[in-house]
């Protein structure tokens, strides 16, 4: 093979030079002769194809929108829901003609209309009203009005109620007893609650106050009678029932009691006895026996002979050097006492004024006591605010200054028959010590009757506010 390649190269070289001139020249030759020779038209030409443009491409829609949903219709105020007219239709004006005037109308096609709908659509018979202003201010936040004082009574302005009010509340008596040691002060408050309560209808809290003021001292049970009836139908708010819903007819017992217990006057009762059960048991279980026999049991033995303004005072002196008997003449000075402070008092006067009423029974159970210092007369002075105002003792100047001066000087004269019995050493139990006793007793008395009176005297009176 190397051999055949060595002998190709030698031929090469053997040609002589000008040859390879020719060959070029033979070749550009022919070149020149083929372009210049035309080619026959139906041999070889090839077929015109006509350029035809690409279709053109459809637009392509816009995507319309949907019509908003129309929301759901709601009962306008004042209107029927069938004479509602929808926000996104025309109304039907031939539905809104009476029938002899209805015409057959072209309605406008459900669609969405160009313009905007109208925000609220009414009855063609009634007027649009008229567009809501801007406001050009900002609304300021508003102002919280103080609470209205209440009004005063008619005839009883805030100044005369403070002076009222000061006979207790600025009264040296009141301060001096009440800073002793005993808690007089505290009984007022419960007193004046109980009021309160009772005149505001407050029926719980009410019977919740009496139990307690039973609780401290035991001389506000005599009220519970007064309230009780106090609290009949008519004035708590219910229905009359009973005889005096029908006065024509003959009453019966049965008839009477039904009319006498009410929800009011049982709720009452229950409560108040549950509170003072109550705190008496709690107090039954920290003091023992103790307690029972200093707080209930002693009233009923108890021998008082000293600083005693009671009419009995010289019967208990006289006694008390005796020994102990099953009766004696000063037991039975309850039974007066009770009759008149818890029946006759409160049945007479508790439904004309309960305030009058309360202060005439412990005048009179005070009055009648057996045992009587100077810590009882807080019991009743604490219901002068309420009973002054229209009484016959501002009313008669005359009355009202006779009956204090009387009331002082009685016990006066009782203190100056003690100071010569405790300082002097002398024996004044009888006849001074007795007869200033007897004095003041009747003072009370007389001004317990003008008392009475005054409650028993229909007028308007000013109710605990």
């Amino acid at each position: 093979m190397n051999q055949k390649n060595t002998n190709n190269a030698n031929a090469h070289d053997a040609l002589p030079p000008h040859a390879d001139v020719g060959i070029k020249i033979n070749i550009a030759i022919a070149i020149a002769i083929a372009i210049a020779t035309p080619i026959p038209v139906g041999i070889s030409t090839p077929i015109p194809v006509p350029i035809v443009p690409p279709p053109p491409r459809p637009p392509v829609p816009r995507r319309r929108r949907p019509p908003p949903r129309p929301p759901r219709l709601r009962r306008l105020p004042g209107r029927p829901l069938r004479r509602q007219v929808h926000r996104h239709r025309l109304p039907r004006l031939h539905r809104c003609r009476p029938p002899r005037l209805r015409r057959p109308v072209a309605l406008r096609p459900r669609h969405v209309p160009l313009h905007p709908p109208p925000r609220v659509a009414a009855a063609p018979h009634r007027r649009l009203p008229p567009p809501r202003q801007a406001r050009l201010r900002p609304r300021r936040p508003p102002r919280r009005l103080a609470r209205p004082a209440r009004p005063a009574p008619p005839g009883f302005p805030p100044p005369r109620a403070g002076a009222f009010a000061a006979l207790w509340l600025w009264n040296p008596m009141v301060a001096a007893i009440s800073a002793r040691g005993s808690c007089e002060g505290l009984l007022g408050v419960l007193t004046a609650a109980l009021v309160w309560a009772v005149e505001a209808r407050r029926v719980g809290l009410a019977g919740a106050v009496l139990g307690l003021a039973v609780h401290f001292k035991i001389y506000p049970f005599i009220w519970a009678g007064a309230v009780v009836w106090w609290m009949d139908r008519e004035r708590m708010g219910g229905p009359r029932a009973g005889p005096a819903a029908a006065p024509e007819e003959p009453a019966s017992l049965g008839a009477l009691v039904r009319g006498f217990v009410s929800p009011d006057r049982m709720k009452l009762a229950a409560v108040s006895l549950a509170t003072f059960m109550g705190l008496n048991a709690l107090m039954y279980s920290v003091y023992g026996t103790p307690f029972l026999t200093h707080t209930f049991l002693h009233h009923v033995s108890r021998i008082d002979h000293r600083h005693n303004f009671s009419p009995y005072n010289t019967l208990l002196y006289l006694t008390s050097a005796e020994p102990a008997s099953s009766l004696r003449a000063e037991s039975l000075a309850f039974l007066p006492q009770l009759l008149l402070s818890c029946v006759l008092i409160p049945f007479v006067l508790a439904k004309k004024d309960l305030a009058t009423s309360m202060m005439a029974q412990t005048l009179a159970f005070v009055t009648f006591n057996k045992v009587c210092t100077s810590q009882y007369f807080l019991w009743y002075m604490i219901f002068l605010p309420l009973y002054l105002p229209g009484s016959t003792l501002l009313r008669k100047p005359a009355v009202g200054v006779s009956a204090l001066v009387l009331w002082i000087a009685a016990q006066a004269a009782w203190l100056q028959q003690g100071y010569q019995l405790e300082f002097l050493g002398r024996s004044t139990f009888f006849p001074g010590l007795w007869a200033a006793s007897l004095a003041f007793f009747l003072v009370n008395c007389w001004i317990l009757g003008i008392i009475i009176c005054d409650g028993a005297v229909t007028h308007d009176k000013l109710h605990v506010e």
